[in-house]
């Protein structure tokens, strides 16, 4: 039988798979619309819609045509020859629940090469015009649908009546076992593995096919191609690349290994992949933008940096399960858990559970940079429309929730193990999170945290005296507790209102809203709810704090070139101001949210600074940096 339990309530399962089933089909239809016919803008599809209602949506869906099948088939034959033909070495995949080990042949990237190779030399000689694919992508986008529809109608059937190995059953559920899956491991014949088809040698292989498509059709249809459209090209190739080159490693992931042939895997990968996942490119065919060369060498350099990242993380725990766990992780021998579990089957079984490198980070850093990545490769797109950015919005939503399936799977399997691999990723944590408890002796500070405590300790301001002020012990000789590092920062966010710029060169003046200690004070007691709840931790928000402000400043830097506020503003102008203040925020929120971390821990373990556990792990770490001289405070022993 299948699994039966879901990881959220049985109403919310229900409701999103209904939904999914229902809506995912007609929005790849009005994304497609939007991008080609509506200028991008979700405005003019939805006055469109409000104006013709139901008919015309129906107008505006494309009837499958006799060329969109041709093509759809010719490229779908053309993959499924290549895997079955080109040599490639065997590989096995992960041992299922029901202790099978499945078999792949690697030649994903001798694949990818030949269908880009000849793809470009069919255009190249004239023989066939990569234009025609842009030109009836509705079509194919339509007849995807309806085909993908069919083709998972026949792998439920399959599943019931000839499943192709024992990991596979039904739920007794007609809606979940069409969404989910009925096997694990779908094959047609002894070789031909349906999930490696649709994920890796169709989903995948469009996702670059169809980049090379609007870059030629904007050459084509413009004479040149814009930077903007290169920068987007460029980076799905090299992120496709990596997908191939570390191809083996996926067939370990959880697309492959738990998530069976279904709605949700199969139907997305033959029609979600080709139509969102490029829908950046789609938007970029009749919107170009000259980015200079400049700024589109600094996204592509940001860019291919976050692709390596994510290979790196992947490649460290491929190695890792590959030499059992016998290799160099970052230098030196990696840290590990070793995790026992019982199969289904009642048989014993052990993992090796990674602890060091990238995922000593965090459970899931791999999926910061894939973000990441997808961010650059549609910041060429700036910030005219917001539906370029949907695949963005989408990734982040898909892999939260993919990391919290992740966790509730391996709770499930790996039981009090995955409860000390969890401790493990805090503790590993915890040593940054000393130098963010205590800064003032060990780790230098923000521009306005600095200035504060400067302040603080000469007493040029005391905002303890204030009768409306919160009350800060003076600091020049205290313990710098965590409690006190929080009320330092909420003493920033009360004199907020005295740091802003009253005039600007221009003669604006711009108007606040000084909410900044009410937000701040909301934010930590949200946070300490969540956190008392287990339902987030500070390690979990640490990385994409982090990396929000890159994002935003290139948000920043991009805005005041094209699209600036006022008239105080010039080539980075106002985008300076703005990216240190969002530096100096995020920090101390971030330090913040270490602090709270902290001395919720302490007050929950009954434990004081000076104690055991993390307070005693704090004594010896500032005797070791005693001799250290103080950033802000020289010859301070404190």
């Amino acid at each position: 039988m299948a699994e039966t339990k879901t990881v959220h309530s049985p109403l919310v399962t229900y409701f999103s798979m209904l939904s999914l089933l229902t809506l995912c089909p007609p929005f790849v239809i009005l994304l497609w619309y939007t991008m080609v016919h509506a200028d991008g803008s979700i405005c003019q599809t939805w006055d469109y819609l409000k104006q013709h209602g139901l008919q015309g949506f129906i107008n505006i869906w494309p009837r499958p045509t006799a060329i969109a099948w041709k093509i759809i088939a010719c490229y779908a034959v053309f993959e499924a020859a290549l895997q079955l033909l080109l040599p490639g070495k065997k590989v096995e995949g992960p041992i299922s629940p029901e202790g099978n080990r499945p078999v792949y042949k690697a030649n994903g990237v001798a694949a990818y090469v030949v269908t880009l190779v000849t793809y470009l030399t069919l255009w190249w000689f004239g023989i066939f015009n990569p234009s025609i694919v842009y030109d009836h992508l509705g079509e194919i986008f339509s007849a995807l649908i309806f085909g993908s529809l069919v083709f998972c109608v026949f792998l439920y059937i399959k599943g019931h009546l000839a499943p192709s190995s024992n990991d596979s059953g039904s739920s007794g559920n007609m809606i979940i076992d069409f969404y989910w899956g009925m096997e694990l491991y779908p094959r047609i014949g002894k070789n031909f593995d349906i999930k490696v088809f649709t994920n890796c040698r169709f989903g995948m292989m469009s996702w670059a096919v169809l980049a090379l498509t609007y870059c030629i059709k904007q050459y084509e249809q413009n004479g040149k191609v814009a930077d903007s459209m290169l920068v987007n090209t460029i980076l799905m190739l090299v992120y496709v690349t990596k997908f191939f080159w570390w191809e083996a490693g996926y067939w370990n992931t959880m697309d492959i290994a738990h998530d069976r042939a279904g709605f949700y895997i199969c139907w997305g990968c033959l029609v979600w992949v080709p139509s969102v996942y490029t829908s950046p490119g789609m938007y970029l065919v009749n919107h170009p933008v000259n980015l200079g060369l400049q700024l589109a060498l600094y996204i592509l350099a940001a860019g291919i940096l976050s692709i390596y990242v994510n290979y790196d993380c992947d490649r460290q725990r491929q190695e890792f399960r590959r030499t059992n766990g016998k290799c160099f992780v970052w230098g030196k021998a990696p840290s590990k858990i070793v995790a026992s579990y019982t199969t289904t089957s009642g048989e014993t079984k052990t993992s090796l559970l990674l602890t060091s490198g990238w995922w000593g980070l965090s459970r899931h850093f791999h999926y910061v940079p894939e973000i990441l990545a997808a961010f650059f490769w549609t910041v060429p797109a700036l910030f005219n429309h917001f539906l370029p950015y949907f695949y963005v919005i989408f990734l982040t939503i898909l892999l939260f929730d993919r990391a919290k399936r992740d966790d509730d799977r391996c709770r499930s399997k790996y039981g009090k193990y995955w409860k000390l691999y969890c401790e493990k990723d805090v503790n590993f944590v915890g040593q940054c999170t000393l130098y963010f408890h205590f800064p003032f002796s060990v780790a230098p500070l923000s521009g306005i945290e600095n200035r504060i405590l400067r302040d603080l300790l000469t007493s040029n301001i005391h905002p303890w005296k204030q009768k409306e002020g919160p009350r800060i012990p003076h600091l020049s000789n205290f313990e710098c507790t965590s409690l006190t590092h929080l009320r330092l920062h909420f003493s920033f966010f009360y004199l907020e209102k005295g740091s802003g710029v009253q005039f600007l060169p221009k003669g604006t003046s711009p108007v606040y809203k000084a909410n900044g200690s009410a937000a701040y004070m909301m934010t930590l007691v949200t946070y300490h709810s969540l956190w008392r709840q287990e339902f987030l931790t500070v390690q979990l928000l640490c990385v994409p704090v982090y990396f929000a402000i890159p994002l935003t400043e290139c948000f920043l830097f991009c805005k005041g070139h094209f699209v600036s506020s006022s008239t105080d503003s010039a080539s980075f102008g106002n985008a300076i101001i703005d990216q240190d203040l969002l530096g100096e925020f995020t920090s101390l929120l971030l330090s913040s949210f270490y602090s709270c971390d902290y001395y919720c821990r302490l007050s929950l373990s009954n434990q004081n600074d000076r104690g055991t556990g993390d307070g005693a792990r704090y004594i010896t770490k500032r005797k070791k940096l005693k001799s250290e001289k103080s950033i802000l405070c020289p010859g301070s022993n404190s």
